[in-house]
């Protein structure tokens, strides 16, 4: 067994340039280390278009890195519904990221904290519910 390396530092994030500026109107930037790998990207971004980002860019972020443990802060609100959102993700593109990220990291025999976070729509409880089953569905082997 390696030795673990722990980083503060995200993986990956895709965001957009409003989500910086709104981190910098609250002053919270200085807080925020650099991504090893981040991905603006514009807003308005369809569920098409985000999921082929992640697809794209994921496995050579895992393959690069080759996490001990990959800890996935799983927002809700690229919800297109959800206040804040800057993309146009429906429940169904955001149960299919979720799933894509623990497959591609199951494949790679790396574990997987999910936390929850982010989502300020009354459907968030509703988004982290189907995400879980499905995620459930495909691997649970009871």
């Amino acid at each position: 067994m390696r030795p673990s390396r722990i980083s503060r530092r995200d993986l990956l994030k895709i965001h957009t340039p409003e989500y910086l500026r709104s981190l910098r109107r609250a002053d919270a930037l200085a807080r925020i280390e650099p991504e090893d790998y981040p991905l603006p990207v514009r807003s308005g971004l369809t569920g098409v278009e985000y999921l082929g980002i992640v697809q794209e860019a994921l496995p050579g972020a895992l393959d690069a890195v080759g996490p001990d443990l990959l800890i996935y802060n799983a927002g809700s609100d690229p919800f297109i519904k959800d206040p804040l959102a800057g993309f146009r993700l429906t429940m169904s593109d955001l149960a299919e990221r979720d799933l894509i990220v623990v497959t591609m990291s199951r494949e790679r025999g790396i574990p997987v904290a999910m936390v929850l976070s982010g989502g300020y729509s009354a459907d968030s409880w509703r988004i982290h519910t189907d995400a879980i089953e499905g995620i459930l569905t495909r691997f649970d082997r009871r």
